[in-house]
């Protein structure tokens, strides 16, 4: 105890990984960047080294070089073929889940895709009931619950190299700043929020600074802080 977690568990005893699949209908940098961490430590303990490919890309015989597959968000038929195949060959079978896509077509006409009824909800649900552990929250695993009470908890941590040794300078202003990167699919969720955002902005004025990447909120009340 007390030494470095990403070490190997003996010394001068060669562990070989197995591998893990991780796959999904898209690359995304964020699910890749969390992985990471997970990989470094796994792999250093002898238990499993990850590798990426997207579900339209992976080819025959896959089975024989992974040793586990975790399906990240998947939602279409393809990933269901996995699936299949994967249980098939009795290889254990993960799925990530970090939103609520069971609920996701409550926000818009953007994810009637996967409203019930339709063909990738159908895909969706057949992929969590087929998983031998979802692997999630605790509040996303009791909303799965009826499609699968097996779950594995993430809290979506990142690995202490990738901490900020000490706060960035806030600059000459001094101000806090208040910042979102993504698109225009969260502005129900930005008007929801707004109106919270102009109580912080009205209680804290000048010491505010907001920034909004990748969203036009211009349609939305002005805050009364510098954006």
């Amino acid at each position: 105890a007390g030494g470095d977690s990403r070490e190997p568990p003996f010394e001068g005893v060669a562990v070989r990984p197995r591998p893990l699949l991780w796959t999904s209908d898209a690359y995304y940098a964020p699910w890749a960047f969390f992985l990471r961490g997970y990989d470094q430590v796994s792999s250093a303990r002898g238990g499993y080294k990850t590798y990426y490919q997207p579900v339209t890309q992976i080819e025959d015989g896959w089975e024989s070089e992974a040793d586990l597959l975790l399906l990240v968000r998947s939602i279409t038929e393809p990933a269901v073929r996995l699936a299949e195949r994967a249980l098939a060959s009795r290889m254990p079978l993960g799925y990530f889940l970090d939103d609520d896509l069971l609920h996701l077509h409550e926000l818009g006409a953007a994810w009637d895709r996967l409203a019930p009824g339709q063909p990738d909800r159908e895909s969706l649900l057949r992929q969590l009931r087929a998983a031998d552990a979802v692997w999630t929250n605790p509040h996303l695993a009791k909303v799965i619950e009826s499609e699968n009470p097996r779950s594995v908890p993430h809290d979506a941590a990142v690995a202490d190299d990738d901490l900020p040794r000490e706060l960035r300078s806030r600059g000459e202003s001094g101000r806090i700043r208040i910042g979102y990167v993504g698109g225009s699919y969260r502005r129900e969720e930005f008007e929801l929020l707004w109106g919270a955002l102009r109580d912080l902005a009205e209680e804290y004025g000048d010491t505010l600074e907001f920034e909004f990447w990748g969203i036009d909120l211009a349609n939305l009340p002005p805050l009364p802080a510098r954006v």
